[in-house]
C-alpha cells in the first residue's frame, strides 16, 4: 500500500471506531471494515449514513 495510505486508515478507523484496512488490488483496491455484531454493524452503518 502507498505510505499516505496508513495516515488514511488511521483515520478511518478513528472516524469508524472499528479496525480499518486499505488492501492496493491492481489500480484500484478495497476498503475493509472490521464489525463484531449486529449492534456494530448498526453502528458503522449509521456513521456512514447508510439506511436499508
Amino acid at each position: 500500500t502507498p505510505a499516505h495510505w496508513q495516515a488514511l486508515q488511521d483515520a478511518l478507523q478513528q472516524k469508524l471506531g472499528t479496525r480499518v484496512r486499505l488492501r492496493a488490488d491492481g489500480k484500484g483496491g478495497r476498503i475493509e471494515i472490521a464489525f463484531f455484531e449486529a449492534g456494530d454493524l448498526d453502528r458503522l452503518l449509521q456513521i456512514l449514513d447508510v439506511q436499508l
